[in-house]
């Protein structure tokens, strides 16, 4: 068992060789961006709450955010086919810098509101060109690990910001001998900010693009509009996100809330998960090796669900935490399965589009669904939304399975 063990491993660092320049160079962005919004994920909707605003707001702020997102998503990936990947992800990076520096500054209801809905843009942008630049930079033969290694990264770059995201309030406590929580929490929001501008520098490193001619877009909206395949891939991708909208963007408002967390026990929660997750989607090229992408998301999933129902009906903190992390590594490490399966099973020319499609359907899934959440929670409970998450989670399993069991093979490009 260890020798096969060592043979796998050697194999798959043999296999992380094989990644091109171009792929290398995003991964460091990917790093360092997702350390910056770690800590922004991590603080800014404690930050809403400190400036005076309820958790109604928050889910006001996400669902117009996701709305952003939602509407980007396709226009997204027609400027990708016509501009190529480096410009838009040099733009749109430069510009999630500045609205995410926007919104640490400010307090104004309206502001609020127009630097979140413009960062959902940007961020919506950056999230479409990934799936299409993976797929580009790399062949069959190390895609997989590609697609598993950036959400690796991506879960240990949330690691480092939401542990240091924990703690920064307490720094500037200590060392900067601050007392206005409001300056703190924009303080730590401003050096997630500024983290996640080094990631400015790699990106600018990456080779210029052949530009695609745009003159075939009508023809390729058409045919992905009325193409039953898109449809089956997508309808299971909008029932997740119709249940994660309803919880993820209030995980931090549940700890603080429901279970009397404070700022660094969340750090530190959020971190171990991201980063047990990260470590886990290494792992990923040898679950679809052993068992499939269909098969392989199908048990992942179904495996998380009994962990989710527990987060919301037991009231302790640490067996919740425990709970969360296993849940986080189930769910999670589907994703870059997910994502593999959908990029190998469309054409070439339809790649920046149907990344567009995913992130419009999970924009759209999350904005209908975080719109309605913050008032549940505030009137039936913190944990009310889990219920109904629970619900969309296995019926979006379950479509998943009952589409594409049996047709992997068929399927693949």
């Amino acid at each position: 068992m260890i020798k096969n063990i060592k043979i796998q491993l050697r194999e798959y660092l043999k296999t992380i060789k094989l990644f091109k320049i171009d792929a290398k160079l995003l991964l460091a962005n990917v790093l360092l961006r997702f350390i910056g919004y770690g800590v922004f994920s991590l603080l800014f909707n404690l930050y809403i709450l400190q400036i005076g605003y309820d958790v109604d707001f928050i889910g006001y702020l996400t669902a117009l955010s996701n709305i952003a997102v939602a509407l980007m998503a396709i226009p997204s990936g027609f400027i990708i086919d016509r501009f190529g990947l480096k410009r838009p992800l040099v733009i749109s990076y430069s510009l999630f810098i500045l609205f995410t520096i926007l919104l640490a500054i400010n307090t104004n209801y309206f502001s609020l509101i127009i630097f979140n809905i413009a960062l959902g843009f940007t961020f919506s942008i950056i999230m479409v060109i990934r799936n299409p630049f993976l797929t580009k930079f790399s062949t069959k033969v190390e895609r997989t690990h590609l697609f598993g290694f950036a959400f690796g990264l991506l879960m240990i770059g949330s690691v480092i910001g939401n542990v240091i995201g924990g703690y920064f309030p307490k720094l500037f406590k200590v060392f900067a001998s601050l007392t206005d929580d409001i300056i703190i929490y924009r303080l730590s929001l401003l050096s997630g900010a500024i983290i996640s501008a080094i990631g400015l520098i790699p990106i600018l490193k990456i080779g210029k693009d052949n530009i695609t001619s745009s003159n075939r877009l009508s023809k390729r909206i058409f045919k992905i509009k009325f193409s039953k395949l898109y449809a089956k891939l997508l309808l299971p991708h909008l029932l997740l996100s119709l249940g994660a909208g309803l919880v993820m963007p209030f995980l931090n408002v549940f700890f603080k809330k429901h279970l009397n967390a404070n700022v660094s026990q969340i750090g530190i929660i959020f971190a171990l998960g991201s980063f047990i997750t990260g470590i886990a989607s290494f792992l990923v090229p040898f679950v679809t090796k052993r068992i499939g992408k269909v098969k392989g998301i199908g048990i992942l999933q179904i495996s998380s669900l009994p962990f989710l129902l527990m987060i919301a009906l037991i009231p302790n903190l640490t067996l919740v935490a425990i709970f969360y992390i296993v849940r986080q590594v189930l769910m999670n490490i589907a994703s870059p399965i997910y994502t593999t399966f959908v990029m190998e099973a469309v054409p070439d020319k339809d790649k920046g589009t149907i990344s567009g499609y995913i992130t419009f359907i999970r924009g759209l899934g999350w904005a209908i669904s975080s719109s309605y959440s913050g008032i549940l929670m505030k009137n039936y409970g913190y944990n009310f939304p889990f219920f109904i998450c629970f619900v969309f989670y296995l019926i979006s399993t379950i479509t998943f399975i009952s589409f594409f069991r049996g047709s992997e093979k068929k399927l693949r490009t």
